[in-house]
């Protein structure tokens, strides 16, 4: 505001420097600018109030202004003010505002005392000037106060319209009101409305609420009101509210109603339907066809299908009341050819059309559409073969897309416990309908597949996000082979015979279940306690086929031979039941087992022979098992002859422990009589097996051979060791011995004529024999058998023993003893179970020197086919000193009291050699004598005699030596005469004499 600036132009040239002064040459100009004052101003805005005045005294309306600087200097601004009806205005003195500055201005306006009924409007004029400069421009701002202003509202009349005309779009219904503005002063009034419905309404065209309307006092106007009735309302009746409110405060209002009525035709057919129908599946769309006019109206209903696949029901609709409808159905049926690809559709359209006017109507569309319906078949499903392990098995199948769409196909293969094997693995673009001949599906049975159990193998067709499965199952058939059993083992899935690749099985049951007519059983040592329950019967083992059960193996040492002895084979039935039942007509042989813990209310718990069953029992430890009841028979084993020519064999197994509730507690044999298969029990040992009768053995009839057993320690009420029933068998080189109630024992009255001769009978209670058994001429019941340790259950023979070479001269069966050693090994067969199958020899040198070393080698053979426990004591001389001991192979050894001691076992076809090493006695005299003597299993073995020598060196003589038994060659034991030590010097020695007087 006011500013001036100054402008210097200065023109300079570059061409270079003048004479005369030889100077540049410039020129210059000056601009001068300065701001002119510009003065302006703005006062607003204008206002208006009510007062309501008091006759007692003033009142006053604050109205509230702004004043702004529009001008460019800083100025100083005064008010004036003119009321029109003389009221008192109070306004501010003066502001100072910079330029573009703004600042409120407060204006009050007091109105005299006077009546509440007298209508006042004063108009008050405020200006605005520049402070002491009247002629700058000013601006004025315009106050109105209405004192006593009454303010009033009507709005007439209530409308109301009925809508008869059919719905084709909205229908516009108007309504005209008349406002009147029934107070004293000119007044506003704002305009809103209600519409109960929400349907779409104006007044006075606008849209937009509130509409303003301004009327004169006790003037009137025209509202308009337009209500769009819309085009699915078919029956129902609407109000729409309308509110005048006047803006002065206190507020006054006044309502209008405009009632639409609406009752035309009108029709609903509802719902649409989209749906996917595979091939051959028929649909049936339900819709409701619904009166949703205000009139009763009935309905024709037509349909299109463009597939043709549409029937609808019904076509004509009776008249329906207003808000009934009736079921419209429409039933789609999709053909089943294969030509009816994925995606083609159908489309039908139902019309119900009012029978008032054909404007009226309604549609419902069903799309249906044929889905990728994704199938294929793998046939012949399933297929059917058998084979044994290791071949391969071909299957042919056809594979047919079943599908609507052209489809490939991934063909996959699952196995149970098979290798198979598919080709093709694709099948590529087979159209629907189509076929694919030669699927070959490949099952190869792995060569441990159990026979009896069936490989399913599965072809997973996969295509389209879904899987087909087929099957093929191949039975696994039998094959005849070595099978084999140990605790680790497996039987699942598992025909025993690949104990290498795939493993043994886990229980004999198993094995016997895989094994063939034939088939060896290979059994490795453990405990097997499976039972199971067979054809009425619990047994560990079922033996229905002819097999040989062998145990006493060593898992992954099958081609060795089995050692029952040292590879304890057991089967266990834990009390559970028989351990072995062998079915009717079976010969099996059971061998090299551990038969134990067998339990049953009835006959045989060892080993149950059935009728027409012969088997073959060698080799076993049968005990602990128990028949229980007051009929039962055979604790250990039970055998009845009914018929067949096949013999009972019953060798080499030891028997003890068993208990029968009646009749052989170890054994119960009743064989045959006349023709028919005899029962062998050879070479067995019964020990401590208790029945009521036959303790032992129960025997009866013609056939059985009872030669060469050892029964001891049995008890019975009647014969301990064998009871002897009806019949003529044969009873030979067999040894009783400590039986209770007799060795054996025939009941008075019975038949037959028992063979007895030529056996060992020794304290058996209260007799060996009792008075209807004729023992035979040449049994021997006057010594004992002369067993090795009774106590320790060491049956065999000692070599002293009376039973060695006395059995029947004309025997020649059997040919081995329950060790296997061959009978006879002398001249005649040894009585009892045991050949006497060890030989020993003791050897020394002839010759030792005094001071030497004396060794003795015992040599012990062992030429059965059984392992034996031996027990060597060797009291050594008194002129020998122990030196050490050692043994092929090695036992334990012992030395105490100048006796040593040694405990080993000799195993079968061996030789075991002990070797004691000895010093003999340094001062004994050449020719002194030592002998020596060991004994093997309690019995002395040979004499062997050494002869001491004489060896060169100094002899000594004083008079406190002495003569016996002494060389003379230590200084610390001197003979004591001169001539007892020439006597026995050697030529060249020395006689060294101590100083003394010698006179002998």
């Amino acid at each position: 505001c006011g500013a001036a600036n100054t402008t210097v132009i200065t023109a300079t040239s570059y061409a270079g420097y003048y004479a005369p002064d030889y100077q540049i040459v410039s020129v210059s100009v000056t601009d001068i600018t300065t701001v002119t004052h510009i003065n302006d101003v703005e006062f607003a805005p204008d206002r208006a109030d009510n007062l309501v005045s008091d006759p007692a005294q003033p009142v006053t309306a604050t109205y509230t202004h702004r004043i702004t600087n529009t001008g460019n200097c800083r100025q100083q601004f005064g008010f004036l003010s003119h009321s029109s009806q003389g009221f008192t205005v109070t306004t501010p003195s003066w502001v100072w505002l910079d330029p573009e500055d703004a600042t409120p201005v407060t204006i009050f306006i007091t109105a005299p005392p006077t009546a509440t009924d007298n209508l006042l409007v004063d108009t008050t004029v405020i200006t605005a000037y520049h402070w002491g400069e009247p002629d700058l421009p000013t601006a004025a701002v315009v106050d109105t106060t209405i004192v006593n202003q009454a303010a009033g509202v009507e709005l007439a009349p209530n409308n109301t319209s009925v809508i008869t005309q059919p719905a084709i779009t909205t229908v516009p219904v108007t309504y005209t009101h008349t406002l009147t503005n029934s107070g004293n002063y000119t007044d506003t009034f704002d305009l809103t409305w209600l519409n109960e419905d929400g349907w779409e309404t104006t007044v006075n065209g606008q849209t937009e609420q509130p509409a303003e309307v301004t009327v004169g006092a006790s003037r009137t106007t025209t509202v308009s009101v337009v209500t769009i009735l819309p085009e699915w309302v078919y029956t129902l009746t609407n109000q729409t509210v309308v509110t005048a409110a006047s803006q002065l405060s206190p507020t006054v209002t006044a309502i209008a109603t405009d009632t639409t009525t609406a009752r035309r035709p009108g029709v609903l057919l509802w719902p649409d339907h989209d749906q996917y129908v595979a091939p051959g599946d028929i649909i049936t769309y339900t819709h409701r066809l619904t009166n949703v006019g205000g009139i009763s109206d009935s309905y024709v209903i037509t349909y299109h299908s463009i597939m043709g696949w549409a029937s609808v029901t019904p076509t004509v609709v009776p008249t329906l009341a207003p808000g009934s409808g009736v079921l419209v159905l429409a039933t789609i049926s999709v053909p089943t050819s294969t030509d009816i690809l994925s995606g083609t559709e159908d489309l039908l359209v139902i019309t119900a059309t009012s029978q008032i006017t054909d404007i009226v109507y309604d549609t419902a569309v069903d799309v249906t559409t044929v889905p990728y319906v994704p199938g294929a078949a793998l046939t012949p499903d399933p297929g059917n073969q058998a084979s044994q392990a290791g071949i391969p098995v071909p299957y042919t199948h056809t594979l047919t897309n079943l599908g609507n769409y052209t489809e490939s196909f991934h063909l996959q293969i699952w196995s149970e416990f098979a290798n198979g094997s598919v080709s093709p693995e694709w099948v590529l673009d087979l159209g629907p309908g189509e076929a694919y001949t030669s699927v070959i599906v490949t099952v190869l049975l792995p060569t441990h597949a159990a026979a009896g159990e069936t490989e399913e193998t599965q072809v997973l067709i996969s295509f389209a996000g879904e899987r087909v499965v087929a099957r093929d199952y191949t039975l696994v058939l039998a094959t005849t082979g070595t099978r084999h059993v140990a605790p680790e083992g497996t039987d699942d899935n598992n025909s025993c015979l690949v104990p290498y690749d795939y493993g043994p099985c886990a229980t004999v049951q198993q094995a016997v279940d895989q094994a063939l007519a034939g088939d060896d059983v290979l059994v490795a040592q453990g405990v097997y306690t499976d039972v199971q329950a067979t054809s009425g019967y619990t047994e560990a083992v079922y033996l229905d086929k002819n097999l040989t059960l062998l145990g006493g193996y060593v898992n992954a040492g099958w081609d060795a031979s089995p050692d029952p002895a040292i590879n304890e084979t057991a089967l266990d039935a834990g009390g559970q039941g028989r351990v072995v039942y062998v079915a009717a007509g079976v010969t099996a042989t059971i061998e090299g087992f551990h038969l134990r813990q067998g339990y049953v209310e009835g006959d045989g718990a060892g080993i149950y022979v059935a009728s027409g069953a012969a088997p073959t029992v060698r080799r076993n430890f049968i005990y602990s098992n128990t028949a229980t009841g007051a009929e039962s028979k055979g604790g250990g084993v039970y055998y009845a002859y009914t018929s067949g020519d096949s013999d009972l064999v019953l060798e080499r197994n030891m028997i003890y422990g068993n208990t029968a509730g009646a009749e052989g507690g170890g054994f119960y044999v009743y064989g045959s009589y006349g023709s028919g298969g005899r029962q062998r029990v050879w070479n067995n040992l019964f020990y401590h097996n208790v029945a009521d009768d036959g303790g032992g053995l129960y025997l009866a009839g013609d056939s059985a051979l009872v030669w060469n057993d050892t029964f001891y320690s049995n008890t019975a009420t009647n014969g301990g060791g064998i009871y002897l029933a009806a019949g003529s068998s044969s009873i030979s080189n067999t040894i009783l011995s400590s039986n209770a109630n007799y060795g054996v024992f025939k009941p008075t009255g019975l038949g037959g004529a028992p063979q007895l001769d030529y056996n060992l009978a020794w304290v058996n209670s209260p007799d060996n024999f009792n008075a209807e058994v004729d023992p035979g001429a040449n049994t021997i019941t006057t010594t004992t058998p002369g067993f090795v340790d009774p106590a320790g259950y060491d049956f065999h023979l000692r070599s002293n023993s009376n039973a060695i070479d006395q059995g029947d001269p004309n025997g020649t069966l059997p040919d081995e003893d329950l060790d296997g050693n061959s009978r006879p090994l002398a001249s005649y067969h040894d009585i009892g179970a045991y050949e006497n199958g060890l030989q020993s020899k003791k050897t020394a040198v002839e010759y030792a020197p005094a001071g030497g070393t004396l060794t003795y080698t015992i040599a012990i053979t062992n030429s059965g086919q059984a392992h034996r426990d031996i027990v060597v004591t060797d009291r050594l001389h008194d002129y020998l000193d122990y030196a050490g001991l050692s043994s092929t192979p090695t036992g334990s050894s012992n030395y105490s009291d100048h006796t040593v001691s040694w405990e080993g076992v000799v195993y079968s076809s061996t030789t075991a050699y002990i070797t004691v090493t000895t010093t003999v006695t340094d001062w004994l005299i050449a020719g002194t004598i030592i002998t020596n003597v060991a004994e093997i299993n309690y019995v002395p073995g040979s004499v062997v005699t050494t002869v001491v020598t004489g060896t060169h060196g100094a002899r000594y003589v004083a008079e406190t030596g002495h003569d016996t038994m002494n060389n003379c060659m230590r200084p610390d034991m001197p003979c004591l005469t001169i001539q007892y030590a020439a006597d026995h010097a050697l030529a060249g020695d020395e006689v060294q004499v101590a100083s003394g007087v010698y006179t002998g």
